[in-house]
C-alpha cells in the first residue's frame, strides 16, 4: 500500500511539474521530466496488480521504453547535434510507438467474440473502415506534403503510424458496443484523448507551431493515461452483452 502510494504521488507530482514546464514554454526541461511519467505508470500498475504478461502491461512497457529512449536521444543530442542520431531517434522511436499501440489493440480484441461483433456490427464496421481511410488519406497527405519527411521510408513509417491511432479508435468503440460497460466506456475515452493529442501535435508539428498546441497535445496524452490506469484496475464483469450470451448458451 506504501509503494502504490508512493509511486502515484510522484506521477502526480511529475506530471504537474510536467505540464507546468509545457505551459511556461520550457522545453529543455520539460523533455527531462516527461520520459519519467509512463515508466513510473508502468512500475505502478505492476506494484498494484502483479500483472507481468498481458497485452496490457506489454503497452505499456513498450511505450516505457520508448519514452526511456527518448530521455536518453535528447541527452545524447545535447552534447552531439547529427542528423544521423534525429533519425534513429525518429525511426527507432515510431516503431516502438507503433508496437505499443499495437499491443493496446490486441489487449482490446483478445476477449472479444470477433464473429459475433462482425455479424452484429458490420455496418458499423463498414463505415469506420472508409472513415478510418479517408482520416489516415487526409492527415498523411498533410504530414506528407509539409515537407518534413525526406525519404519514402520516413513517409511509410507515418501512414502506418496512423493507421494505427485510427484502428485503435475504432476497436476501442466497438469494444464500448460489444461491451455496455464503464471499463469499456473509459477506455474508448482514452482512445479519443490519445486520437485528439496525436492530431494536435501533427498540426504543431507539420502545419503551425503555435505553442498553446503543444500544451493542449501534452494535456489529452496525460489524460489519456490516466483513463487507461482507470480502466486497466476495472472489470467487464457483469457485462450486458456477457450475461445476454450466457443465458443464450443455457438456453
Amino acid at each position: 500500500m506504501k509503494q502504490t502510494t508512493l509511486l502515484l504521488s510522484l506521477i502526480v507530482m511529475i506530471t504537474i511539474v510536467y505540464l507546468g514546464l509545457e505551459i511556461f514554454n520550457d522545453d529543455f526541461y520539460s523533455e527531462y521530466v516527461r520520459w519519467l511519467i509512463v515508466p513510473l505508470v508502468t512500475c505502478l500498475y505492476r506494484v498494484k496488480t502483479k500483472d507481468n504478461s498481458s497485452f496490457f502491461y506489454l503497452f505499456l512497457l513498450t511505450f516505457s521504453v520508448c519514452e526511456f529512449t527518448r530521455g536518453i536521444f535528447n541527452i545524447i543530442y545535447q552534447f552531439t547535434e547529427s542528423d544521423l542520431i534525429d533519425k534513429i531517434q525518429f525511426f527507432s522511436g515510431n516503431f516502438m510507438y507503433i508496437l505499443s499501440y499495437t499491443f493496446l489493440i490486441v489487449e482490446i480484441i483478445k476477449d472479444m467474440n470477433l464473429k459475433y461483433v462482425f455479424k452484429k456490427f458490420l455496418f458499423s464496421i463498414i463505415v469506420l473502415l472508409f472513415l478510418n481511410t479517408y482520416c489516415v488519406f487526409l492527415v498523411s497527405k498533410v504530414s506528407i506534403e509539409s515537407g518534413y519527411f525526406d525519404g519514402i521510408l520516413g513517409m511509410v513509417i507515418e501512414v502506418i503510424y496512423n493507421t494505427i491511432i485510427m484502428l485503435l479508435l475504432s476497436v476501442s468503440l466497438l469494444n464500448f458496443f460489444y461491451r455496455e460497460s464503464k471499463k469499456a466506456i473509459n477506455l474508448l475515452f482514452a482512445c479519443v484523448c490519445i486520437l485528439v493529442s496525436e492530431i494536435i501535435q501533427g498540426a504543431f508539428i507539420y502545419i503551425i507551431e503555435l505553442y498553446i498546441l503543444k500544451i493542449l497535445g501534452s494535456f489529452f496524452m496525460v489524460v489519456a493515461f490516466v483513463l487507461l490506469y482507470i480502466q486497466a484496475t476495472m472489470s467487464y464483469k457483469g457485462d450486458k452483452l456477457k450475461v445476454f450470451e450466457k443465458k443464450k448458451v443455457i438456453n
